[in-house]
């Protein structure tokens, strides 16, 4: 008997996992920025600017586990979409994206203000070296990276929606 690939919702989790790495971008930038006259940080020193880094996601082990898949032929609309209808052959490079949010070690920027309370015996004040104008480019990347999946998860929903009016 042939069931429904139970892949079939996979776009949901790896959209889903672009809306949180996209969400985690954000919530670091929008840091970087409050933080951009900060003199006084967590260390003693001036804030130390906040970087996402993006990597694979782990592998979805209800999708792919072999135990669960046993007995269970894959249908596809085209012998193209998966090379192989066995069971344990599917494609496991699907993994989403995670975002791990990290400290930067950066100089700081030095300006010259002599009467700030945080100034040096020279009359400098250690400033965190964060770029306003790179910081909200990259805001804005991630917003429009964030709408995307968005995008993909309203067309992977009105797909399900029309499927089921057939």
């Amino acid at each position: 008997m042939k069931i429904q690939d139970p892949t079939a919702f996979f776009n949901l989790d790896i959209s889903r996992s672009g809306l949180q790495a996209q969400r985690r971008r954000m919530d670091a930038i929008s840091e970087n920025i409050a933080n951009v006259h900060t003199t006084r940080g967590a260390n003693g020193g001036p804030f130390q600017p906040l970087v996402t880094t993006m990597r694979e996601g782990e592998l979805q082990q209800e999708y792919f586990d072999p135990e669960q898949r046993e007995g269970v032929e894959i249908l596809t609309t085209h012998p193209d979409h998966i090379n192989s209808t066995e069971a344990g052959d599917y494609p496991e490079s699907l993994h989403g994206v995670q975002a791990e949010i990290q400290t930067q070690n950066r100089k700081p920027r030095m300006e010259f203000d002599p009467d700030h309370p945080d100034a040096d015996e020279n009359g400098y004040v250690a400033y965190p070296d964060i770029n306003l104008v790179e910081e909200m480019t990259h805001l804005i990347a991630a917003s429009r990276a964030y709408e995307a999946n968005l995008t993909a998860i309203q067309a992977a929903k009105e797909m399900a929606a029309k499927a089921l009016e057939i």
